[in-house]
């Protein structure tokens, strides 16, 4: 954390930036499996059904080296869930709910996708994850043509929030790739090649991530959220 320099420094614009950036490539050392495990080993049991599945986002993400997670959720508390077991790529979250949105802004990996009403038929909802996985490229948050774990309600109803189900899904396959930390590789995408022996690297986080990681001009998506303080140098209006 750059305190002093957002504190009391002349470039607290900066500051943030670089902050952010070695945030972002730090993720890319992150063994996701071993994290989720340890925070469901240290949940304590019996957790709620809705959880039990959500959790499974999470790792089903690690498992098929999923490019991205869209979770279709209106009060916001199936993605919270999810986030919760820091999930290896960013979470599209479809919502209603401006409060839903407004909490993805400091929530680990979760990014909003507002919608007026969650539609009820078949059609209607397939046209609009369409709509969602489109987006995810263009953002870029997603890569081209890799799967998508997506999760919604198991019956009629949409919203995952109360009986949740996990499918898969392709995205689109226009648009630019990026990378992603699954466990202890690197999962690539747009033609970018692993530096590091990955069968000698099982927790040291640094050794996941070469140089060519951080020259690479394809940039990871930031999942964490908060990276910095804002000191008296951010505390005016343009600044913030």
């Amino acid at each position: 954390m750059l305190s002093g320099e957002t504190a009391n420094g002349a470039f607290p614009e900066a500051a943030v930036e670089h902050m952010s950036n070695i945030v972002a490539n730090a993720e890319l050392g992150v063994n996701y499996y071993q994290v989720g495990t340890f925070i469901r080993d240290f949940t304590p049991k019996p957790v709620g059904m809705v959880e039990a599945v959500l959790t499974c986002a999470a790792k089903n993400a690690v498992d098929v080296h999923a490019g991205l997670i869209v979770v279709f959720s209106e009060s916001g508390e199936a993605a919270r869930l999810i986030s919760k077991y820091r999930p290896c790529v960013p979470v599209v979250v479809v919502t209603t709910s401006a409060v839903a949105r407004r909490c993805c802004s400091s929530t680990f990996a979760l990014h909003p996708y507002v919608v007026e009403a969650l539609p009820t038929g078949e059609e209607e909802q397939r046209q609009l994850l369409d709509r969602v996985l489109a987006y995810a490229v263009k953002a870029p948050l997603c890569p081209q043509g890799t799967v998508v774990v997506v999760v919604r309600g198991a019956a009629a109803k949409l919203s995952a929030d109360t009986q949740p189900a996990i499918e898969l899904a392709l995205s689109s396959k226009t648009g630019r790739g990026r990378r992603y930390s699954t466990g202890t590789s690197v999962h690539i995408q747009a033609g970018y090649e692993q530096q590091y022996d990955s069968t000698k690297t099982v927790s040291i986080r640094c050794n996941s991530i070469a140089l060519a990681d951080l020259c690479s001009d394809q940039s990871p998506v930031r999942k964490t959220k908060i990276v910095c303080t804002m000191g008296p140098k951010c505390w005016d209006e343009a600044t913030l």
